[in-house]
């Protein structure tokens, strides 16, 4: 998961490592992992995949909720980002290493959740023809 591997790159300890690879089920719960996982030569459970633990998938999933209902709201608003980090941080996160940076996991999330909602907007208003440029 980019989100991991982004926070490893900020900081990984073997207390992190552990954590991130403490999932050991790969059900219906990680669809798109599940559908992505394949069988490898040295028979591991998903190859290079990074399947998060349960807590961490939640808690992106609980940001995700929080982003889906604010952001229409914010989107039009100054300090967007600002809003949203404040929404964010009533949303607990208990991760076993101290120097985990989840301030940074947080604005990394903000940034891309708002990318890919606004790509999302321009691809949709490219593919829509306004009504004053159709051709009667």
């Amino acid at each position: 998961m980019y989100l991991i591997k982004k926070c490893f790159e900020r900081h990984s300890c073997n207390l992190c490592v552990n954590y991130a690879k403490q999932q050991q089920q790969l059900d219906q719960s990680f669809l798109f992992t599940y559908y992505k996982a394949y069988v490898t030569a040295d028979h591991s459970n998903f190859g290079k995949l990074n399947v998060p633990p349960n807590e961490f998938f939640n808690f992106i999933n609980q940001l995700d909720d929080v982003f889906i209902i604010n952001f229409p709201l914010l989107a039009v608003e100054p300090n967007v980002g600002s809003k949203l980090k404040n929404l964010f941080d009533n949303i607990p996160f208990d991760h076993p290493c101290k120097n985990f940076d989840i301030e940074f996991l947080k604005k990394l999330y903000i940034r891309l959740r708002i990318f890919h909602s606004i790509n999302r907007l321009n691809k949709n208003m490219l593919t829509t023809t306004p009504k004053h440029t159709q051709h009667r």
